[in-house]
This record gives structure tokens, C-alpha cells and sequence, in this order.
């Protein structure tokens, strides 16, 4: 009886490019913000920025902005951006 081991590639995830509290810059933009949370749901991984000004009025995501609407925060969170979107800003 042979006994094979397979490497799965999706298995082995290099390390994340930014992390949570770096500060970035969106390429497409210029919109400047730091990483607030960095999901990796498949392969890449997805970064969402915690960004100063209020949300805009053309927004529709309500169910995602009620919990900290209320406080009428000067910022907002944009996301989600994938590494090739995002670079570090000095």
C-alpha cells in the first residue's frame, strides 16, 4: 500500500502585503487611509480602509454604516480593495 502526499498551492498562503494600521493610498484615487481590517476569504486578500470625512450621500449601504452612524463620526470605511489596488504612503 502507498500512502501519497499532495501540496495543495491554495493551501499555502504567502504573507499579507499590508496590515491593520498602515497607512495606504488607493492607486486609482489618490484616496489617502489606513487599513482598518483585512479579510482573506479565497486566495486574495481583501483590505478595507478606514477613511476621514463623512460617508457619501450616493452610499446605499445602510445595514453597514448604522452602527456607528449615530456617533456622526468624521470618518467612514471603503473597501473592499484587493493589494494591486492599495500602496504604502509615506
Amino acid at each position: 500500500m502507498i500512502i501519497a502526499i499532495a501540496m495543495f498551492p491554495s493551501c499555502e498562503k504567502p504573507t499579507a502585503k499590508f496590515h491593520p494600521g498602515e497607512k495606504v493610498r488607493v492607486k486609482l484615487t489618490d484616496t489617502m487611509g489606513v487599513i482598518a481590517v483585512r479579510l482573506s476569504p479565497a486566495v486574495d486578500d481583501l483590505y478595507y480602509l478606514k477613511v476621514s470625512g463623512k460617508r457619501s450621500a450616493l452610499d446605499k449601504r445602510e445595514w453597514f454604516y448604522k452602527w456607528y452612524e449615530a456617533d456622526e463620526q468624521n470618518w467612514h470605511i471603503e473597501g473592499p480593495y484587493y493589494d494591486s489596488d492599495l500602496q504604502v504612503s509615506r
